[in-house]
C-alpha cells in the first residue's frame, strides 16, 4: 500500500472516530428502542392472559351470568374487567358466549334500544334467565 492510499485510510478512520458517537446516538434514537420492543415482544408469552380471558369465558354455565370482573378474577387478573370486555368487543369471530357477561350491577351493557341489548336479552331468555329492564 503506497503512503497516498494508507493516509487517505487514516483520515477516513480519523473521521469515522468522529463520526461514531454521532451515529450511535442517532442510531439509539431512532432504532434501538424499536429493536428493544421487539426483543421484549418476543420474550413475551404469547397472548396468556388473553386465552385465559377466553377460557374463563367459555366455562360460564348454561343459563348463568358472570360480571366482568368476575371473568377477570376467574381468568387470574383481578381488576381487569377492562380487558375483558376489550376482549369480548374484539372476538365476534371466536364462538363465544358472550351474552353471559353483564356489568357489575347486572345490566346489559349495551344501550337500551341497540340491536345487541336486544339480541344479548333474547339469548339470555332462551338460556331461563330472567332480564329486568
Amino acid at each position: 500500500m503506497d503512503y497516498k492510499k494508507r493516509h487517505k485510510v487514516v483520515i477516513i478512520e480519523l473521521e469515522w472516530r468522529k463520526i461514531k458517537p454521532l451515529f450511535r446516538r442517532a442510531l439509539s434514537e431512532t432504532l434501538q428502542h424499536r429493536l428493544l420492543d421487539l426483543v421484549r415482544l418476543a420474550a413475551m408469552p404469547k397472548n396468556t392472559s388473553h386465552q385465559n380471558i377466553v377460557n374463563a369465558i367459555k366455562r360460564i354455565p348454561y343459563g348463568t351470568v358472570c360480571s366482568y370482573g368476575e371473568v377477570a378474577a376467574a381468568a387470574g387478573l383481578p381488576r381487569r374487567a377492562r380487558l375483558v370486555a376489550k376482549i369480548l368487543s374484539d372476538s365476534s369471530a371466536l364462538n363465544l358466549p358472550w351474552h353471559r357477561v353483564l356489568r357489575a350491577c347486572g345490566h346489559i351493557a349495551f344501550p337500551i334500544d341497540s340491536e345487541l341489548f336486544n339480541e344479548q336479552k333474547q339469548r339470555l331468555q332462551a338460556e331461563g334467565v330472567q332480564v329486568v329492564q
